[in-house]
C-alpha cells in the first residue's frame, strides 16, 4: 500500500462538515425496486454510484435470478437515463456468477457500447470466480489471511481474475480499462480513520490502478432506529480520494431510510455522484469517493 504525499486539507463545498456517499451493488435490482428510490435520491438533490451487470446469465443464477442486465432494453433505458440526470454508472462484473476471460470483455465492451465510455469503477461481486484478489487474497497479514481463509471454507486459489494462466483471467483488461477497484470494508463511518492514503496504490495487487475501502453497515428495519444518526453526529467523515465519505447499507429502502437520507443531506450540505464531489446516498450500497474542490491545476482523478 503506497500513501499519498502531499495530500491537501480536506476542504466541502459550502463549508459542509463531510461528504457522504454510497455505491449501489446492483445484486438483486430490477426496475421495478429501484426506480422509486433513485427518483427519491434525485429529488433530494443525490447522485449516486450505481454498478449494472452488462449481459445475460445464460446457465442461471440460484441466488440472482430475477436481477436485470443490460440485456433487458427496459432497464437498459432506465440506467442510461439514470446517467444523463448525473448519477454515475460503474461495473460489477459482466453478469451475477462467474464469467470467463470471453464473457468479462464482452461485458466491458457492452458497457461501453451503452454508456459512451468505459467505467471508471469496479467493483467485484459475490462469489464470482472471476473477482480480482477477493477472498483471502485480500488479506497481506498471513496469520489473518489464514484465518479469514479458514472461515470461507473456499480454497486458496477459488478467485483467479487476477491470475494470467486462469480461464478466468481479465486483471490485464481492467488494469487497462478502470481506475478504481474496491475491495475492503470496514464497520467504521470514517473511513480517514481506518486509512488516510486513499485511494492508495497496491504494488502487490497491480490489475488495480487505484483502490479504496468502505464503510458497511445496516439499515434495514422500518423501526425508528437512532444508529445512524447517533453514528453521524459531530464529527467529519473522511474517506478515499482527498474526501471525507461514509455510507451505509439499505438491506431494504424503508421510510426511516428516506428520512437518514434526508438528514445526511441536511448535515453535509453537498451533494453530487461518485467520481464528481459531493455527497450521495444509495438503494443498497457500498461506498466511494465525494467532495473535495481539485488543488490548482490537478484534477479530482489525477493520481497522487
Amino acid at each position: 500500500m503506497c500513501a499519498a504525499r502531499g495530500r491537501p486539507a480536506t476542504s466541502f463545498p459550502g463549508g459542509a462538515p463531510f461528504a457522504f456517499t454510497i455505491m449501489d451493488d446492483t445484486d438483486n435490482a430490477t426496475l421495478e425496486n429501484v426506480e422509486p428510490i433513485y427518483r427519491l435520491l434525485e429529488a433530494l438533490g443525490m447522485r449516486t454510484t450505481k454498478t449494472v451487470w452488462s449481459v445475460a446469465c445464460d446457465e442461471g443464477s440460484p441466488d440472482f435470478e430475477g436481477s436485470s442486465t443490460l440485456d433487458d432494453s427496459t432497464y437498459r433505458d432506465f440506467v442510461i437515463d439514470l446517467q444523463r440526470r448525473g448519477f454515475e454508472i460503474a461495473f460489477h462484473g459482466a453478469t451475477m456468477e462467474s464469467s470467463l476471460r470471453d464473457r468479462s470483455i464482452r461485458g466491458l465492451e457492452r458497457f461501453t457500447a451503452t454508456f459512451g465510455t468505459a467505467p471508471r469503477v469496479h467493483a467485484n461481486h459475490s462469489l464470482n470466480r472471476e473477482n480480482l484478489y477477493w477472498g483471502a487474497d485480500r488479506i497481506d497479514n498471513p496469520l489473518l489471511r489464514s484465518l479469514y481463509g479458514l472461515t470461507l471454507r473456499q480454497p486458496r486459489d477459488f478467485y483467479q481474475g487476477h491470475v494470467p494462466e486462469s480461464p478466468f483471467w481479465w486483471g490485464d483488461v481492467c488494469a487497462e480499462k478502470i481506475e478504481y477497484v474496491r475491495n475492503l470494508t470496514f464497520a467504521d463511518l470514517n473511513l480517514r480513520r481506518v486509512n488516510p492514503s486513499m485511494p492508495y496504490r497496491d504494488d502487490r495487487r497491480p490489475c488495480g490502478r487505484l483502490w479504496f475501502a468502505l464503510s458497511r453497515l445496516t439499515l434495514a428495519k422500518d423501526s425508528a432506529s437512532t444508529a445512524p444518526y447517533a453514528t453521524m453526529s459531530p464529527t467529519c467523515y473522511a474517506g478515499w480520494r482527498d474526501g471525507a465519505v461514509g455510507s451505509f447499507r439499505l438491506g431494504r429502502f424503508s421510510i426511516t431510510s428516506a428520512r437518514v437520507a434526508r438528514t445526511i443531506l441536511c448535515q453535509a450540505g453537498s451533494g453530487v455522484a461518485c467520481s464528481g464531489g459531493g455527497l450521495a446516498i444509495s438503494r443498497h450500497g457500498d461506498s466511494d469517493f465525494f467532495g473535495v474542490d481539485p488543488p490548482p491545476g490537478r484534477s479530482l482523478h489525477q493520481q497522487t
